[in-house]
């Protein structure tokens, strides 16, 4: 009978130290938003609500490089300015590594893949306007057509995926049936593709990181589902968009207000990593 009573009292010690570890855990782990390049915009012109969740934000590499390639700088200085002022005020936790990377190392451990020196000098340049160094007027052509460059060959992956879709959508009989295709596997095997070419073979994405980071992989496979059957045309910043959520763990909420998001979000079973403000 002790013997009962003692591991009945060594199982709610158990217990406890399972609940002690996991309330500990929650201290550790920050809560994270990840917001989407527009939240910046939005940041720079309502103070209020930027102090109200400036502990929480996560800039990352994709909101650095958009709103540092933007025409925008020429046409409307102030504003991008005043979106990078506040991104910069979340330096300490931004993060500088490019989204593929990202998944490679959280799926390796002990894995560093470096930064580029073209990510320090996004960085630099990202300081230099926040301080008010606007592009010279000289030079103010030259970046144009850096960004129309840049835009235009978005803009021709944008076309043959679209080309694709469309070869697709004539071998589908039934939309919703293809809806429901299991596919994220098939998902995960492409990225995962672009991981072993992105490091000559050195790496691969851990079938884990198909949970851990499950808001880009079923928006990816969804979104490639609604593409297919025709309900919408790939776009020039969908890729960015996209990549953006990769950022995202388990626990980590994501910050938009493009409706075409949210509908995609709430359509692919995510909505709970919203961050409704």
């Amino acid at each position: 009978m002790n013997k009962f009573m003692n591991y009945k009292k060594w199982t709610r010690h158990k217990k406890k130290l399972r609940h002690r570890r996991k309330k500990t855990l929650k201290c550790i782990v920050p809560f994270r938003i990840i917001p989407d390049t527009n939240i910046w915009y939005k940041l720079g012109t309502d103070e209020c609500l930027f102090m109200h969740v400036k502990d929480y934000l996560f800039p990352t590499y994709v909101n650095l490089w958009e709103l540092t390639n933007t025409g925008s700088l020429v046409s409307k200085f102030s504003v991008v300015r005043r979106a990078i002022q506040k991104m910069l005020q979340c330096k300490n936790l931004l993060l500088f590594v490019e989204p593929l990377k990202y998944l490679i190392e959280l799926s390796n451990k002990n894995c560093s893949l470096g930064r580029r020196e073209y990510v320090k000098q996004l960085f630099l340049m990202a300081q230099k306007v926040s301080d008010g160094a606007a592009i010279k007027e000289e030079l103010q052509s030259e970046f144009e057509l850096y960004i129309n460059k840049a835009k235009e060959e978005m803009q021709n992956v944008g076309i043959k995926v679209n080309e694709m879709a469309v070869e697709c959508k004539m071998k589908i009989k039934n939309n919703q049936k293809h809806r429901k295709l299991l596919t994220l596997p098939i998902v995960y095997q492409l990225v995962n593709s672009w991981a072993d070419t992105a490091t000559n073979g050195r790496y691969k994405l851990k079938k884990y990181i198909l949970s851990n980071n499950e808001l880009f992989f079923k928006v990816l496979d969804y979104y490639f589902k609604c593409l297919e059957v025709g309900q919408y045309k790939w776009q020039r910043n969908d890729l960015f968009d996209l990549f953006n959520m990769a950022y995202v763990r388990k626990g980590d909420k994501y910050w938009t207000h493009e409706k075409k998001w949210l509908i995609l979000i709430k359509e692919a079973g995510c909505e709970q990593y919203l961050y409704m403000n």
